[in-house]
């Protein structure tokens, strides 16, 4: 296992973060506008006599960021834009004059959270047209709403438990077949995804998550509270696939599992080359 994406590396992390304020923070908005200017841009035919949406941007933290892509669209297109504090306090008032919001959010609770909440309102009550929209930021790293909707659509899913009751979660460790696969609900890069591997360690685990206090994940401001996920471990292959689609489109990239894990997410072993029939059948 490495020792990178262990639960007890994590929280021994998070514990440094809390001696040592200010090691840990996070970097500004970062601008890569020479890389991404090599890139042919996508352009599009707009139609005549359309007039085109001023669409606010709001500058992303993550390296390499995400934003300069949406600007690199828009300045190929013609399409105005300014930059747009959607943190600030007078986040309302500075997107009245706007058409449209893209927000690409990072992927912590935090950012989530306000993320949403900020699109009920812009999407949902001024009428502007966001990217993401409140229901695809609902989505986002959301294990358990993703997993749920892939099972009430048919979609071949690992075997899954999620449970908001406590009696519930402690009778299904007491049958399962060990070890089980426990995740954390938002995380990525295999971050919050660890091996319970017999049914005591299960049964501390679930007794923590209903605790009063929750259970501590690698989220140093955040604990576990009052759900479970738990999945059955799979064999695998030796790699996971990410499939994007994108209208027509279908891309994609393996992720190797490292020797002697049982994760690839996050793990820095990612394989380009040709994506099997099946999977991107499924995906589109």
């Amino acid at each position: 296992m490495r020792l990178s994406r262990s639960r007890r590396y994590l929280l021994a992390k998070n514990l440094a973060k809390r001696l040592l304020p200010g090691s840990f923070a996070w970097r500004p908005a970062a601008d890569d506008r020479a890389v991404v200017e090599a890139v042919e841009p996508v352009r599009m035919a707009w139609p005549a006599g359309v007039r085109k949406p001023l669409v606010g941007l709001v500058p992303d933290r993550d390296h390499p960021p995400y934003w300069t892509k949406y600007r690199h669209f828009l300045e190929a297109n013609g399409i105005p834009w300014e930059l747009y504090d959607v943190h600030r306090s007078d986040w309302r008032q500075r997107a009245a004059r706007l058409d449209a919001v893209v927000w690409r959010p990072l992927s912590f609770p935090s950012e989530l959270e306000e993320c949403r909440r900020k699109l009920v309102v812009l999407e949902g009550v001024m009428g502007l047209f966001c990217y993401p929209s409140l229901r695809e930021a609902l989505l986002y790293e959301d294990k358990l709403l993703q997993t749920e909707l892939l099972q009430h659509h048919g979609f071949p899913v690992a075997e899954t438990f999620i449970s908001h009751d406590e009696q519930e979660a402690l009778a299904y460790v007491e049958r399962c077949e060990y070890p089980l696969v426990w995740k954390v609900g938002c995380g990525s890069g295999s971050l919050g995804v660890e091996l319970v591997r017999d049914v005591r360690a299960a049964r501390r685990a679930v007794r923590q998550v209903f605790g009063h206090a929750g259970r501590a994940t690698y989220w140093p401001y955040l604990r576990q509270k009052d759900y479970v996920y738990l999945q059955r471990l799979e064999p695998n292959l030796g790699y996971d696939l990410r499939v994007i689609v994108i209208g027509d489109l279908a891309l994609g990239y393996y992720r190797d599992v490292p020797e002697g894990e049982f994760r690839a997410s996050g793990m820095d072993t990612t394989r380009r080359e040709g994506l099997p029939e099946d999977a991107l059948t499924l995906a589109h």
